[in-house]
Formats: structure tokens, sequence, C-alpha cells
């Protein structure tokens, strides 16, 4: 079964370039004690962070509906995760977005096409 390399709120979007980084975190409870021994516990479960989600080229109307539903704060990302190998669903906020205005319209001034397209995405644990 064919599956987008990225769907947001149930749309699927096309794969960004190459280069796009998941980091899996472990949160822990506590640091180290006074003789430097590993005292904490693991909170929760892993997090992730899809960093670097970069679309080399994106018409105006697609990016605005990339920000579109990335502008609630939490939204439902699904992707395939390293660690299970497997598609999954998670809870994420976005961080900075970035774009390059690329092609401008000559009559209206709009912008048409959009360069550099990128955000990361960030879980928010629920």
């Amino acid at each position: 079964m064919k599956h987008a390399f990225l769907t947001i709120n149930g749309r699927e979007f096309p794969a960004p370039k190459r280069g796009l980084n998941i980091k899996t975190m472990t949160t822990v409870s506590d640091g180290r004690n006074e003789k430097n021994v590993f005292i904490g516990q693991r909170i929760g479960r892993d997090m992730q962070k899809i960093e670097n989600v970069e679309w080399p080229l994106l018409s105006a109307e697609l990016w605005s509906v990339i920000l579109n539903q990335v502008s609630n704060f939490v939204f439902h990302v699904t992707y395939l995760d390293p660690v299970s190998n497997d598609w999954i669903t998670r809870k994420m906020y976005v961080s900075d977005r970035d774009c390059q205005p690329y092609r401008i319209d000559p009559v209206t001034g709009k912008t048409i096409q959009y360069a550099y397209c990128k955000c990361s995405f960030v879980d928010v644990g629920a």
C-alpha cells in the first residue's frame, strides 16, 4: 500500500528533500549526584523531533496549505518512525517556518512560487 512520506492532520504532502533529520530524545527526571553518578529515571516515552523539513520549490498555494495545516498550536503528523520502522502519528507543534519568494506574478505582484520552504516539527508528548 502506498503511503505519503508526510501527512499533516490526515492530509498528504509531497516528500521533502533529502536532509531531513528525525531526532529521538529520552527525557529523564534528574541528572547526577555529587559523585557524578547518574540518578535520574526515564520520564514517559521517547520524544521525537523532525528537523530540517524542506521543500526546494513549492507553489504559493501548496505552501499556504501546509502553513495552514500547522497554524493551530498542536496538530497530528504521520511519518515513518525509525525506531519501530512503522508509520506512527504523533501530536506535534511547528517551530520557525522559512521560505524565500522565488517567482512573482508581474501583474499582481503576488508570489506564485516559494523556494527553500522549511520548518521543523516537535513532539508534544501527548
